[in-house]
């Protein structure tokens, strides 16, 4: 199964490719446990997170309702654990979530660049004024001192 939570969201089927039919609030509740998943979270937090302006009895059945759509589409891939007070998520490998591509260390495509050496470009004084002197005598450069 592959859960796709950035741009169009969707859950997809590995083994026909076919989109798992799915509410907006059921992808909410799925996005919230994937952003933290391996962190068990409290029904009541998930609960007055989804349906802030709710009555703390009305969200938790909102939130049942919700968790029984979320394990219909999950199955039983062992990503799923709900508790009677906790859920939460657990990747495994039946279950890909395009954010965990973002959270992966990138190592750059090719080496750094290595610094440029520019023999006496980078020299305190610029080159014509060490050499004004000599080949234009009177010149403005008279009386430098380095």
């Amino acid at each position: 199964m592959k859960i796709f939570l950035l741009g169009q969201q969707a859950i997809t089927d590995d083994a026909n490719g076919e989109v798992r039919p799915s509410s907006s609030k059921t992808l909410a509740l799925l996005t919230l446990l994937v952003l933290y998943a391996g962190r068990p979270q409290t029904r009541q937090r998930v609960a007055a997170a989804l349906w802030p302006n709710s009555t703390d009895a009305q969200a938790l059945t909102n939130l049942r309702r919700e968790l029984h759509h979320l394990r219909q589409i999950v199955g039983d891939t062992g990503s799923l654990e709900i508790t009677a007070r906790h859920l939460c998520w657990r990747d495994s490998e039946t279950c890909r979530v395009d954010v965990r591509l973002f959270e992966q260390p990138v190592a750059p495509p090719w080496p750094p660049p290595t610094p440029i050496k520019l023999a006496g470009w980078l020299s305190p004084r610029p080159r014509w004024r060490r050499t004004a002197p000599t080949c234009c005598p009177g010149s403005t450069t008279t009386g430098y001192s380095s």
